[in-house]
């Protein structure tokens, strides 16, 4: 953690969203606030394993608090960007929690890319609007 901004999302840094997270000390309209722990975790997780850095697993007196997330240059971070992050990432957890490379799996840090988030947001955007899946 720096001193000034928190903790570096590595996880939104390789999709090409580089995030950080940050106890919520301002209440500025450029910052997503959440107070959920999984979304935080899901943030913090570590590209090869899938967990949460020890550094914030060993950090309980954090869960009471308000974080804040915001784009690494200052950016403006929309709830639709931040939405779209988060279920990426629970997706990237939830399917590939327990795939190991020792298994024949790829490494899940090898899903973590430009190309798959982009992928993704335009299934998710389609499927939330009512549509059907995709498949092209």
């Amino acid at each position: 953690m720096t001193q000034q901004l928190g903790w570096l999302c590595k996880a939104t840094e390789l999709i090409g969203v580089p995030m950080w997270l940050a106890p919520a000390n301002l209440e500025e309209p450029k910052y997503v606030a959440s107070k959920d722990l999984t979304s935080i975790c899901h943030h913090l997780m570590d590209p090869e394993t899938g967990f949460a850095t020890d550094e914030w697993t060993s950090r309980p007196q954090y869960e009471e608090m308000n974080y804040t997330v915001f784009h690494a240059d200052m950016r403006l971070l929309s709830e639709r960007t931040f939405e779209t992050v988060l279920a990426f990432l629970k997706m990237i957890v939830d399917h590939g929690s327990g795939l190991s490379p020792s298994d024949g799996w790829a490494p899940m840090q090898t899903f973590l890319s430009p190309q798959a988030f982009q992928l993704f947001s335009r299934q998710y955007w389609w499927q939330k609007a009512g549509n059907q899946e995709r498949h092209d």
